[in-house]
């Protein structure tokens, strides 16, 4: 009987450990999903501002464009 209880006592020690090992993945991975999701955050915001830059400076370089050839025939 006593070496039943301490079988079951062994079992259930391993099942802690286990259970403990698995918390740590479990943590570990929403971690690494966290990151994956704020790093997809800045991501899609830098991509977003270089966007806004390079409308911006094509915008601008059709504003020279068309200055460069309105003083073309100008001359």
């Amino acid at each position: 009987m006593k070496n039943k209880i301490d079988e079951l006592k062994e079992a259930l020690s391993d099942s802690w450990k286990k259970i403990s090992c698995l918390e740590k993945r479990i943590v570990k991975e929403l971690s690494d999903k966290l990151e994956a999701i704020n790093s997809y955050g800045r991501e899609k915001e830098a991509r977003t501002e270089a966007e806004k830059v390079r409308d911006e400076k094509s915008a601008e370089l059709e504003k020279f464009r068309d200055e460069k050839s309105v003083a073309e025939k100008m001359i």
